[in-house]
């Protein structure tokens, strides 16, 4: 079985309240994107 490792921001950035800073919102938003498109990626894999 494979392994990911994934930095503690990450997780971070997902669960945090919204942001006024404009560069925490872009990282929250990045995020948001990121495990969106690793959800949806990994759950049209058909085996």
């Amino acid at each position: 079985m494979e392994s990911v490792y994934i930095e503690t921001s990450i997780p971070s950035y997902l669960t945090a309240k919204a942001s006024r800073d404009l560069i925490l919102v872009a990282h929250q938003e990045l995020t948001i994107l990121f495990s969106y498109d690793s959800f949806v990626e990994e759950s049209r894999v058909v085996r």
